[in-house]
């Protein structure tokens, strides 16, 4: 065995699969007795995303790299997530796995039989797996038709996003005083962005003469350019840096950086996501917003969580926005409690939704690694 030899290898298909996986891996973290090795098959870096540098393993782009990696590691068990299923890769390494689990795969990606004796390589690799996890029993019948047995085929669900719900720090009830007034949050915003905040929030407030904006800049180093900023729109401004308290008065309450996040996406029922407006922006992860219940506002630069903004916005938690005007008219709409209670559940609905499968996953795992029930 090698020396660093691990239990599992848990392999995101597509960067569609990234969050799901990640939610399964702080899972299986939980249990101490887990070594764990990723790996994904888009040319994604999980290092912004918590994962442990020793644990990733990097792109499978061939049946050599995984083979490589299966001669480095010696996992006992994969946990393939996601539809792209590489048939040469599994057939390459189904014989030194004890268990194999694919999950989250769809319907469309289960091929059509149309030589009923000659099975092809991606029938075969599916047939490799010894539990098949799917989203529903649509799928379950696609996969049966392909004579993998019932017992193998669990319909349960799609698996868990990850969510990371940020913790608040501080005197839960320094602001109570806010409660009651209308308010918007923008946070993580980049400098390029804030005349696009502020010129909202100045439109805002024509309909709204009292909404308050709690702005968290990306970075603790434009703290005092968005100060001063404020300043020069003429906006009414209270400063967290200098222990301000928004007043009546007040427009614009400007936190301190990505600190105390939870805080200000728990006061405001409404939240834009920054580095979403800036040509080139990557934008950042929605779902701790989600998880706190926030309905979601969010540029179109969003290319490193696009399937995750594309889902929300598919359930109604989250509305794209382009400019000031959009962003202004989106705030107005979606601050009304109706709406913003509407958006704001669906948005807890789904980061929760999916449990059910991470845990039969997880069951799973355990009763074949651990020989626990």
């Amino acid at each position: 065995m090698p020396h660093n030899a691990v239990d599992i290898w848990l392999h995101a298909a597509s960067a569609a699969d990234i969050s799901a996986s990640l939610a399964l891996y702080e899972r299986l973290l939980q249990q101490n007795d887990f070594d764990i090795v990723l790996s994904c098959g888009d040319d994604i870096v999980l290092d912004h995303l918590g994962v442990a540098g020793d644990d990733y393993f990097g792109r499978i782009p061939e049946q050599w790299t995984a083979q490589k990696l299966v001669r480095d590691h010696a996992p006992k068990a994969l946990i393939w997530i996601g539809s792209k299923v590489h048939a040469n890769t599994i057939l390459a390494v189904r014989s030194k796995l004890d268990h194999m689990i694919l999950a989250n795969i769809d319907a469309d990606a289960i091929p059509q039989r149309r030589i009923k004796f000659i099975p092809m390589p991606l029938e075969r690799a599916l047939r490799s797996f010894s539990d098949i996890f799917c989203a529903d029993g649509d799928t379950a019948a696609h996969l049966h038709m392909l004579n993998i047995s019932d017992a193998r085929i669990h319909p349960v669900g799609s698996l868990q996003s990850q969510t990371s719900v940020p913790s608040l720090l501080g005197d839960p009830d320094e602001f109570n005083d806010l409660k009651g007034r209308p308010m918007w949050s923008a946070v993580s915003v980049h400098r390029e962005e804030l005349a696009a905040i502020l010129n909202a929030h100045r439109l805002i407030m024509r309909e709204s003469h009292r909404s308050l904006l709690l702005l968290s800049p990306s970075s603790a180093k434009d703290e005092e350019h968005f100060w001063q900023t404020c300043q020069d729109y003429g906006l009414t401004t209270a400063r967290r840096l200098d222990d301000n308290m928004p007043e009546a008065r007040t427009q614009v309450f400007l936190a301190d950086s990505n600190d105390e996040i939870a805080r200000w996406l728990s006061l405001a029922p409404l939240t834009f996501l920054g580095g979403s407006l800036i040509s080139g922006g990557k934008g950042c992860n929605p779902l701790p917003a989600a998880s706190l219940g926030c309905a979601i506002l969010y540029g179109p630069n969003i290319k490193n969580h696009l399937s995750a903004y594309s889902n929300l916005a598919g359930v109604g938690a989250a509305r794209i926005i382009q400019d000031s005007d959009s962003l202004a008219s989106a705030v107005l709409h979606s601050s009304a409690p109706e709406q913003a209670a509407k958006m704001g559940c669906a948005a807890w609905e789904f980061v929760t939704r999916g449990a059910e499968a991470t845990e039969a996953i997880y069951a799973t795992i355990k009763r074949n690694l651990k020989g626990e029930p």
